[in-house]
């Protein structure tokens, strides 16, 4: 009778065990759900970052075609009657037209 008593305590020791290892696991895993989410809201955040940062790259890129432009423009316009900007190039001290 001793020994069935001595080996019920001892399984439930060790049903005791296992629902304490099982809760020490479960909080740990609900520690981890927890900063998962942080993480995926961060990540969210940095690419919603991220498209407004290329979007504004578009906008800049798009300035500087229509800057560029502008430049062509105005160099045409300098150099109409000549017929060739290579002169202005040619000058000591003068950028060059083409690097612009």
């Amino acid at each position: 009778m001793k020994a069935v008593k001595f080996a019920w305590n001892r399984g439930l020791g060790q049903h005791a065990v296992c629902v304490a290892a099982l809760a020490v696991a479960l909080s740990a895993c609900q520690a981890d759900q927890h900063r998962l989410a942080q993480l995926e809201a961060t990540q969210q955040q940095q690419a919603r970052e991220l498209a407004a940062l290329r979007q504004q790259l578009a906008e800049k890129e798009e300035e500087v075609a229509q800057l560029e432009t502008c430049v062509d423009d105005l160099e045409n316009a300098v150099y109409e009657d000549e017929g060739d900007s290579a002169a202005y190039d040619e000058e000591e001290g003068r950028p060059s037209t083409t690097t612009l």
